[in-house]
């Protein structure tokens, strides 16, 4: 059966401890990949590995479960399993690969009226094995792959089978060069052809070691996470928090958000406070309290309504005096000097 009439979904198991933003984007690039080589992706599932996994600093599946359905809330292909967060022990990436591939292709048949068909699809030999119309592919970055040679960690049989039924997409990351890693290695090397590697160009170094470091320590983790994860972790205290000392809105956030709004003239988009020197113009021989005033009502009628409490300094001038500098303070503007220009 060719590669199109197959349907292809993308399955990784890891701990998304918590899930950022690199493990999603780890399946666009994939499905993108594929896509070209004439593949149909046609679903993607992560799978948070179960408790007993035994990794450092590894929160329970409950709230990694629930990190991974927020973060996957906009996705309209990425779906969360907890299958294997439930089972009663850690399960072998082997045996979560199967599950999934057979309960997706029996709920499959199961949607099929004509029985025919159903025993077909599901029984029928081609080539020694049972024909498929999903395939679940493990996706992975290169970390895992090289994983496949530390000593005791994955036993050949699983990674003959995951490799060669399955089939591998894999993620280049750094200066890595899992094509010389997949020659060198001599199972991977006998399923070469259904091992797909997908380089990544844009490079991502986002790791779930990174962020949690960064909570430690009270940085930073905006941008590189799902603002609702990041939400979350706050609220239920993960990863010995400590609280941002960026989360304080200072009041002047304020006037910065009100800049292009409130010192415009009835809502006009033309004259600003600091205003353009024609705009403000006024006559050589006017006296100086005069002056004021008029900079002051000029000023009065550009500003709106400050919503701050906070004072800022401001200037307006023209091209017949200098500048009057005044304050804003509460919504009330104060003019505290003018200086008359030497013309």
């Amino acid at each position: 059966m060719s590669s199109a009439a197959i349907k292809t979904v993308l399955f990784v198991c890891g701990s998304y401890n918590p899930p950022t933003n690199m493990h999603l984007r780890m399946f666009e690039l994939a499905r993108d990949h594929l896509f070209k080589l004439g593949h149909t992706v046609c679903g993607g599932i992560m799978s948070p590995v179960h408790d007993k996994y035994g990794k450092k600093d590894l929160v329970s599946s409950k709230h990694r479960c629930e990190m991974v359905r927020l973060a996957l809330e906009d996705s309209t292909w990425i779906k969360l399993s907890e299958w294997e967060a439930q089972q009663s022990e850690w399960t072998r990436t082997r045996v979560s690969l199967d599950h999934h591939e057979d309960e997706l292709n029996q709920q499959l048949d199961a949607q099929c009226t004509n029985k025919t068909d159903v025993k077909r699809a599901r029984h029928d030999q081609h080539n020694g094995s049972p024909r498929r119309k999903i395939q679940v592919m493990f996706l992975c970055g290169v970390d895992v792959l090289e994983s496949m040679a530390v000593p005791n960690l994955w036993s050949a049989d699983d990674i003959n089978h995951i490799a060669g039924h399955h089939g591998i997409v894999v993620i280049t990351r750094g200066d890595t060069n899992p094509a010389k890693f997949i020659y060198q290695h001599d199972i991977l090397s006998k399923h070469m052809n259904k091992i797909i590697i997908v380089n990544e160009w844009i490079k991502n170094e986002i790791s779930s070691t990174y962020l949690r470091r960064a909570l430690r320590r009270g940085d930073s983790i905006k941008y590189l996470i799902n603002d609702k994860v990041e939400q979350y972790i706050y609220q239920h205290g993960l990863y010995s928090v400590v609280e941002s000392p960026h989360l304080e809105v200072s009041p002047i956030l304020d006037l910065l958000s009100n800049l292009n709004n409130n010192f415009l003239p009835n809502g006009s988009p033309e004259t600003h406070v600091n205003a353009p020197r024609d705009t403000c113009a006024q006559p050589a021989s006017m006296h100086a309290h005069s002056k004021q005033q008029r900079a002051l009502s000029r000023s009065n009628s550009s500003r709106g309504t400050l919503k701050s409490k906070s004072k800022v300094r401001a200037t307006a001038s023209g091209d017949k005096y200098d500048r009057v500098e005044f304050v804003i303070q509460d919504g009330v503007i104060n003019v505290i000097s003018d200086k008359e220009a030497q013309v």
